[in-house]
């Protein structure tokens, strides 16, 4: 990396300190998530075919998901709007790991496909709240350094999950052999 790089990343470290307590927890939580959502769905997938499941119906939780999404993105929008940040962001946190806990413990078609519409509304609500609460808590001429800080952090967070979640089976493997 070259040493402009190094700077530009130092900058956005030192910019990390000076956004609002809210911006920066919401950042750390991003990030967890996003190592979360990555080890997950790698693990979801190889669990969906360790019960039988093939490529397609694999296909069909996550197009369930999507239009989970795509359902609640209306009334998510208009709960960004009557209710707080914070409440969404807890309680749609809340549905997704209900949801999460559905496709872990049933085993079913249907049963996994209500988990993944329900994680899908979740997501929704999440991924409305974002820049309505971002904005909220910052300053303006902080915004552009803290959005760009919020989507990094979730794209490398959820690689490095997603990595993670690769790796995991092979060293449980490893240390059971």
């Amino acid at each position: 990396m070259s040493i402009g790089g190094l700077a530009v990343i130092a900058s956005y470290v030192r910019q990390f300190g000076r956004f609002q307590r809210n911006a920066r927890l919401y950042l750390i939580s991003n990030a967890l998530s996003g190592v979360t959502t990555g080890i997950f769905l790698i693990l979801y997938n190889l669990y969906l075919v360790s019960l039988g499941y093939g490529p397609d119906f694999i296909g069909v939780v996550y197009f369930v998901a999507a239009i989970g999404a795509g359902i609640a993105i209306f009334p998510a929008g208009l709960c960004v709007d009557r209710y707080s940040g914070k409440a969404i962001l807890i309680w749609s946190s809340v549905l997704i790991g209900v949801a999460g806990v559905g496709q872990i413990l049933f085993r079913q078609p249907a049963s996994l496909l209500v988990s993944g519409f329900i994680a899908g509304v979740g997501g929704a609500f999440q991924l409305v709240v974002n820049a309505p609460f971002l904005v909220r808590n910052s300053a303006p001429e902080e915004r552009p350094h803290l959005f760009s800080v919020n989507i990094v952090l979730g794209l490398a967070t959820t690689v490095v999950g997603k990595v993670l979640g690769g790796a995991l089976p092979l060293w449980f493997r490893a240390s059971v052999l």
